[in-house]
């Protein structure tokens, strides 16, 4: 191994092979020009030379790497920070890991990122809680070279639309779905593969394509409070298809125990690794599914169709007029920095200087620019580290995943839809009904000239809004369906927790589960 840096990993995902004095880690799977990568292959392509942004973009897939050889090393993640990898350094040089939990870096917290991290659930572009440690950021490689490091950026996920009718976006769709779901058939064919079922439409077109490429091998569970309508529609869809299909029914009182319970505390320390909060939703189910097999799963999950397609794009940025940055800074806040609520200046005045430094190089000022720049950061910070990280619960257990939906053909062809087809995520599910009429309903287009603001900015929205959320608050312990705030204790307890202080500054009104999730890992494992 060269004396340049030090790998350090943990998950047992990882890879090793070698070739004299040079050496590669490898997690995942990757395609160059569309041809799979053998590991072996993968090293006698980088020990040709430095790795270039043109050799990066020709790499598809998901994965992680570190490459190393006497003169210089690489680390390097794919498009989507599927797998993530972290850096820092000390006294002996240059550290490459895939934890942080094991490995604890005594350089201080980053005030900045325990702010994001508590408002937002991850840390955003490459900080961590820790200072000092940085984390390799989607679509980018580092290059260490003795003392230095040069970062490089290959990927950015940022529309460039295409003049393209309908017709025949949805039959290039089509054919982009199509060569995907051959790929992963060819991938997993041999495999176990289980599928989170959830009812909804990313799952069950999974589902559909697999079958349609021949797997016979498939399983599909859900969760949740029994009876709820989700699982009643997921059991439907499973039985149309054949599937052998679990249900694991969750209650408050099973909630207390597993989140207090040593196996969450071990994996939610290994799933957030001090950037990115753990996922709790269907952790339990996996539990039970991952200690009970023989062999292990392949999981895939429907991360993220509603993202990709344009199901996240707000009203305000879709109006055809133009836009200040601020209207896109604001758009980014109110849907992703919302897991607390604080009025301190301080705070927000630094996290609102971060989100513009991220977004700046982009054109906004048309609707087009404004809502590409908006899911760029999307891309980038929620989806990457957040979404996607939900894989995390897979690799725990020892168990295999895919996430086809996030198949760079897909966003490859996605970047080059216009904005009137992938508003509320039309192209998409009129694909799906054209796929398989009998399983999608057949979408109703929107008019993108009768598009208006919301008028968010208005007294009345205001006020709505905060006697809106000061019932939810009040009433969600109670009615939530998945029953999960039972993880705080008693309807008392629970109240106890609404609010919570950092260096000073207060956090209030909760959002969601995790909220109380990042309240109480901050509170167990970081001084603030």
């Amino acid at each position: 191994m060269s004396n340049l840096i030090q790998v350090k990993l943990q998950q047992n995902r990882w890879r090793s092979v070698s070739h004299d004095e040079q050496r590669l880690f490898l997690n995942g799977y990757a395609y160059k020009d569309g041809s799979l990568l053998q590991d072996e292959d993968f090293l006698s392509l980088l020990q040709s030379g430095v790795i270039t942004k043109d050799f990066a973009e020709r790499l598809s897939g998901e994965f992680a790497f570190i490459y190393s050889n006497p003169e210089f090393s690489i680390a390097s993640v794919d498009r989507k920070r599927s797998i993530p990898l972290f850096f820092y350094q000390d006294h002996s040089g240059w550290n490459v890991t895939d934890h942080l939990y094991a490995d604890p870096v005594q350089q201080g917290i980053d005030d900045l990122a325990l702010y994001e991290y508590a408002i937002t659930g991850y840390t955003a572009k490459d900080r961590t809680l820790f200072k000092g440690v940085k984390q390799v950021q989607a679509g980018e490689y580092v290059v260490f070279t003795g003392q230095d490091l040069h970062r490089h950026t290959y990927y950015k996920f940022f529309h460039h639309p295409e003049e393209m009718s309908e017709e025949e976006a949805v039959a290039q769709l089509s054919t982009v779905l199509h060569n995907t779901f051959s790929k992963l058939y060819e991938r997993v064919k041999n495999q176990n593969v289980m599928i989170p079922l959830s009812g909804g439409y990313d799952s069950r077109i999974i589902s559909l394509l697999l079958k349609e490429q021949g797997a016979t091998n498939i399983e599909a569970f859900t969760y949740g409070r029994a009876g709820n309508p989700e699982s009643a529609k997921s059991k439907e869809i499973a039985d149309r298809l054949g599937f052998k299909w679990t249900f694991y029914p969750y209650q408050r009182s099973d909630w207390n125990k597993w989140y207090h319970s040593e196996e969450w505390k071990k994996y939610e320390m290994f799933a957030t690794n001090f950037s990115s909060q753990a996922h709790l939703q269907d952790w339990p189910a996996v539990t039970e599914i991952a200690k009970g097999a023989e062999e292990p799963f392949t999981f895939i999950p429907g991360h993220s169709a509603d993202f990709t397609f344009g199901g996240h794009i707000p009203p305000d940025l879709a109006v055809d007029r133009e836009f200040p940055i601020e209207v896109v800074l604001r758009e980014i806040k109110r849907k992703h920095h919302k897991l607390w609520v604080t009025s301190d200046r301080e705070v927000n005045d630094r996290i609102d200087h971060e989100i513009l430094e991220t977004i700046k190089e982009f054109p906004y000022q048309t609707n087009n620019g404004a809502s590409s720049m908006y899911e760029y950061w999307n891309s980038k910070e929620r989806q990457s580290k957040f979404i996607i990280h939900a894989v995390r619960a897979y690799d725990y257990y020892d168990q295999n995943w895919e996430i086809p939906l996030w198949d760079d053909e897909i966003m490859h062809f996605i970047l080059r839809v216009p904005l009137h087809l992938r508003y509320k995520k039309y192209l998409y599910d009129l694909t799906l009904h054209t796929l398989y009429p009998d399983f999608f309903p057949k979408p109703v287009k929107t008019d993108m000239a009768s598009v208006q603001g919301t008028n968010k900015q208005s007294a009345v929205y205001n006020l709505l809004r905060k006697g809106y959320r000061k019932k939810k608050l009040l009433e969600q312990y109670h009615k939530d369906p998945m029953e999960w705030y039972g993880i705080t204790g008693s309807y008392k307890d629970y109240l106890s927790k609404l609010s919570f202080k950092l260096n000073g500054h207060t956090f209030k009104n909760p959002y969601n589960i995790n909220s109380f999730l990042v309240q109480e890992f901050i509170k167990s494992n970081v001084k603030g």
